[in-house]
C-alpha cells in the first residue's frame, strides 16, 4: 500500500524524522529560540539580561557537576545513570564515579582554556540537545542499553542528507544545538534594543570617532554584556540586521584586521573585504582575472587585501611576504575634509599634529605636577568601584566596608594556612563571592595583590608606577626614578601590621625558596622524608571499594633501584605525632621562649654588618662622584687617552667592587631580618598556646610547623622462627610510629 503525505496536514512543530529528531528549519531558527525561553526563562525575552545559566538549569531539572576529565573532554550530558571516569585532583589519578541522568558534567581544567562565553554557549548548546533530542536518545537507548550519552561531532553548516543514516542525524542534531544556542543566549527583540541603545551612547560620548571603531566597541560590550564571545555577539547583529558589525573582529592569518566601514548593501552574504592567505591563494587559482594580475605581478596578497605591486604601497617582510606600507593605507578626516594622499593633506596633517602634540604635551605636565602635588601631600586615593575592603569617605579617603573587610580577613587567614593562590581563589569563586572587579570568578593576581597592598596595614605607599611617554602612555613601576612617599596611619587598618608582615615574608619564602608550594591538604608540602630529603604526597589505596583509604608516603619512594624505607603516614599518626611534638615543647614553654630570644640576639645581631653597610655606601658615593670628575676633566682638557682610560678603568673596577660587596651585605641584612622576624612570630605563637593541647587545630599546626621529618628509630633485626632475618616494625606497642621532638625547633620528627 502506497502512502500520500498531504502538505496542509504536515505539523512541523510534532514531526519528527525516522529516528525522533525534529524538523527545524533555519528560516525558523528565531521561533524555536524564543519558545525555549518561553518554557524556561521568559523573562529573558521581555528584559535584556545575561541568561541566567543556573535558573534555567534548574527548571529544566538539570545539574551541573564540574570534575577533571581524561583526554580533554570538554562537556557531557547524560540522559541515563553511568559510570564516568575522572581524575581525581589530589593524586592525578583517574578513578570512577556515578553520575545521575540530567546531568551536564564540565571539565574545568578545559573551562579555564576558554572564555567564559564559550562556556555558556556550550552549556546552553547542551540543553538544547537535551530538550530537543531526548526522544531520540530514548530510541537509541532501546536499541543499545549500554548507551549513556551520544557524543556529536561539531557542524557549523548542515546539508541534509537522504541517505537516512544515523550519521546524519547527528550532524543534524549537532547544526540544531549550534545554531539555536546563540539565539537563546541573544534573543532577537531585547538584542537589537541592546546593541542599538549602545551604539547610540558610544556615538554621543565619541562624536568624532569612525563608525567601524564605534561598532567594534559596540560589539566588545554587546559581547560582555550577553557574557557570549565577541565572534558570536557580531555574528548575531550581522543577523538582526545590523551589516557594518561585518567589517568589526575580521581575524586574518590569525591576526584581528582593522576595523571598516562600508556603504549598506555592499557585501552579500558570504562575502568580505578581507580574505586570509590560503584563500587568496585559492582565489589566485579559480578567478581567471585575478590570477592574470597575480602572474604579471600586478597586484600581490598584502594584509589582508589584494594590493598594487609597488614599493609605494607594500614592501616585504623578512620573511618574503608583504605587507601594507604606511602609504598605502589612505585616512579621510570628514571633519578637517583631509585625504592623506593629497599632498595638501599631508601638509595640513603636519602642521595640525604637531599642535595637537605640543596641546597633548602641556595637559600630561599639568596633570602630573597635579597628581605628584597629591602624592607629596600625603593624599590617598584608589579606584573604590574595584578595590575591596574601603569605600570612599566624605573626605575622600578610606572607610572600612565592614562585609568586604571580612573577605579580606578571609584571604589573609587562608594564605597563612597554607593555600595556594589558584587554591584561594578557587575557593572564593565556589563560594559564589564576586571579585573586586565585580566578576563572579576570581584569579590568582587578584589575590596576590590583595595580599601584598599595604593599604590594608591602614598605610599607603604612593607613585609605585609613573608614566614614561605623555603619548604612549606608557607605565612603568617606578623603581627610584622619581620620588615616592610612604604615608603611614592614613586610615583605619583591615589587616593588623604583624599579619601583613607576616604574609610578605611567607610570599616571599614562597616565591624564592621551595620550587614548588603545594596547598591542596593541610599537610601538603609539610611533610619531608629523613631517608631522601623528599615531600610525602597523598596517594589513595583501594581507590574503587568500600576500604578506600588516603595515606601519605615519600613521592620517590620507588624511584630507581633503592627504595625509601620510611614508612607511610595516615592523617591521625601526623596529628598524633604533631600533638606529642607540641606538648613536649609546650611543657618548657618558658625555656624555649628564653633561650629562643637569647639565642636570636646571638645570631641575628646585624650590628657589624649595617656598619659596613653604610660604609660601602659612602664608597660607592665617593668612588662614583670620581668616575663623574674623571669624565669631566677628559671632556674639556686636553688629557692622555691611555692614562685616561688606565685611570677610568681602575675606578670602574673599585666601583663594581663595592657596589658587589654592598649588594651581598644588605641582602645579608635582609636574610638576617627575615629569619630573626620569622623566629619572633613563632616564638608570639608559641607563648600564646595553651599549656597542653588537647586537640588537633590548623593554627597550632601552621604557627608551630614548618615542615615534619619522618624518620626510622634504630631497631635490631631478630630471627624469626624459620630462621631468616625479619625486617625491623617501626611500630610501637600500640601501632603507632614514634616519632621524637627535638626541643626548641619548629621541625618535628
Amino acid at each position: 500500500m502506497a502512502w500520500t503525505i498531504i502538505p496542509e496536514r504536515f505539523d512541523k512543530e510534532d514531526a519528527l524524522t525516522n529516528y525522533l529528531v525534529p524538523y527545524v528549519y533555519a528560516k525558523d531558527l528565531d521561533e524555536h529560540a524564543t519558545k525555549f525561553l518561553e518554557k524556561y526563562c521568559s523573562r529573558a525575552l521581555k528584559t535584556a539580561m545575561p541568561l541566567p545559566l543556573d535558573e534555567i538549569l534548574e527548571a529544566m531539572q538539570l545539574k551541573r557537576f564540574e570534575a577533571p576529565l581524561p583526554d580533554n573532554i570538554f562537556v557531557q550530558t547524560f540522559f541515563s545513570p553511568a559510570h564516568v571516569q575522572i581524575i581525581d585532583e589530589r593524586t592525578g589519578e583517574v578513578v570512577e564515579m556515578d553520575i545521575e541522568p540530567g546531568t551536564i558534567l564540565i571539565n574545568p581544567n578545559v573551562v579555564f582554556m576558554r572564555n567564559i562565553g564559550s562556556n555558556n554557549n556550550t552549556i546552553i548548546h547542551e540543553c538544547v540537545h537535551w530538550d530537543k533530542h531526548h526522544k531520540f536518545f530514548e530510541l537509541q537507548q532501546l536499541l543499545n542499553p549500554g548507551i549513556s550519552t551520544i557524543t556529536c561531532a561539531v557542524v557549523e553548516k548542515y546539508d541534509k542528507r537522504d541517505d537516512g543514516s544515523l550519521a546524519s542525524e547527528l550532524d543534524w542534531m549537532e547544526w540544531q544545538s549550534n545554531a539555536l544556542a546563540p539565539r537563546i543566549l541573544m534573543p532577537a527583540s531585547t538584542t537589537k534594543q541592546k546593541l542599538t541603545a549602545i551604539l547610540r551612547a558610544l556615538h554621543q560620548a565619541f562624536p568624532n570617532t569612525r563608525d567601524a571603531e564605534i561598532m567594534q566597541l559596540a560589539i566588545s560590550q554587546l559581547a560582555d554584556f550577553f557574557q557570549v564571545s565577541t565572534v558570536a555577539a557580531k555574528i548575531r547583529a550581522v543577523e538582526l540586521g545590523f551589516d557594518q558589525a561585518a567589517g568589526v573582529f575580521n581575524y586574518v592569518d590569525g591576526t584581528c584586521h582593522e576595523p571598516f566601514s562600508f556603504k549598506r548593501g555592499t557585501l552579500k552574504k558570504n562575502q568580505t573585504f578581507v580574505v586570509d592567505r590560503n584563500n587568496a591563494i585559492m582565489e589566485g587559482i579559480i578567478n581567471p582575472e585575478i590570477a592574470q594580475m597575480c602572474r604579471s605581478g600586478l597586484i600581490v596578497h598584502a594584509d589582508g587585501v589584494f594590493a598594487i605591486n609597488n614599493p609605494k604601497f607594500v614592501t616585504t617582510k623578512d620573511d618574503g611576504s608583504f605587507i601594507l606600507t604606511d602609504y598605502g593605507i589612505e585616512c579621510y578626516f570628514e571633519n578637517e575634509n583631509i585625504w592623506t594622499f593629497d599632498g595638501k593633506g599631508e601638509l595640513l596633517l603636519t602642521i595640525m599634529s604637531s599642535l595637537a602634540q605640543e596641546e597633548s604635551r602641556s595637559i600630561s605636565e599639568n596633570c602630573t605636577w597635579g597628581q605628584r602635588k597629591r602624592f607629596a601631600d600625603g593624599k590617598v586615593t584608589v579606584p573604590f568601584n574595584r578595590f575591596l575592603g574601603y569605600d570612599r569617605g566624605p573626605d575622600g579617603n578610606l572607610v572600612v566596608n565592614r562585609e568586604q573587610a571580612a573577605i579580606v580577613q578571609r584571604i589573609y587567614a587562608m594564605f597563612l594556612q597554607g593555600m595556594t593562590y589558584n587554591g584561594i581563589a578557587q575557593q572564593l569563586t565556589d563560594d559564589g563571592i564576586l571579585s573586586p572587579g565585580g566578576k563572579p570568578k576570581w584569579n590568582t593576581s587578584a589575590v596576590k595583590s590583595i595580599l601584598s597592598n599595604e593599604k590594608y596595614k591602614g598605610c599607603a605607599l604612593l607613585q609605585k608606577t609613573y608614566t614614561v611617554d605623555y603619548l604612549t602612555k606608557k607605565k612603568k613601576v617606578n623603581e627610584g626614578e622619581i620620588p615616592q612617599y610612604y604615608v603611614e596611619d592614613n586610615h583605619e587598618a583591615i589587616i593588623d601590621p604583624d599579619t601583613f608582615e607576616m604574609v610578605q615574608r611567607e610570599m616571599e619564602k614562597r616565591d624564592k625558596g621551595r620550587k614548588y608550594h603545594s596547598g591542596v591538604h593541610t599537610f601538603s608540602s609539610k611533610i619531608r622524608c629523613g631517608e631522601c630529603g623528599s615531600w610525602y604526597g597523598s596517594k589513595v589505596w583501594h581507590s574503587n571499594s568500600k576500604y578506600r583509604k588516603v595515606i601519605w608516603q615519600c613521592n620517590h619512594k620507588f624511584d630507581g633501584d633503592k627504595h625509601c624505607s620510611t614508612p607511610h603516614l595516615t592523617d591521625d599518626i601526623i596529628q598524633q605525632a604533631f600533638l606529642s611534638a607540641a606538648n613536649k615543647l609546650l611543657a618548657t614553654k618558658d625555656t624555649v621562649i628564653a633561650d629562643g630570644r637569647e639565642m636570636m640576639a646571638l645570631l641575628f645581631d646585624t650590628t657589624d654588618l649595617e656598619r659596613e653597610q653604610e660604609e660601602l655606601q659612602q664608597e660607592t658615593q665617593v668612588v662614583s662622584d670620581m668616575v663623574q670628575q674623571c669624565i669631566y676633566e677628559n671632556a674639556h682638557d686636553s688629557l692622555d687617552q691611555t692614562e685616561y682610560q688606565k685611570r677610568y678603568d681602575g675606578l670602574t673596577e673599585r666601583f663594581e667592587k663595592a657596589k658587589a660587596r654592598l649588594d651581598a651585605v644588605t641582602a645579608e641584612i635582609h636574610q638576617m631580618q627575615t629569619q630573626r622576624a620569622s623566629i619572633e612570630d613563632f616564638l608570639k605563637a608559641f607563648a600564646a598556646m595553651p599549656d597542653k593541647l588537647t586537640e588537633f587545630t590548623l593554627e597550632s599546626w601552621h604557627g608551630l610547623v614548618d615542615y615534619g621529618t619522618v624518620t626510622l628509630p634504630t631497631t635490631s633485626a631478630s630471627p624469626s622462627k624459620t630462621g631468616r632475618k625479619s625486617k625491623p616494625d617501626p611500630r610501637n606497642e600500640n601501632g603507632s610510629l614514634p616519632l621524637e621532638v627535638i626541643s626548641g625547633s619548629r621541625e618535628f620528627r
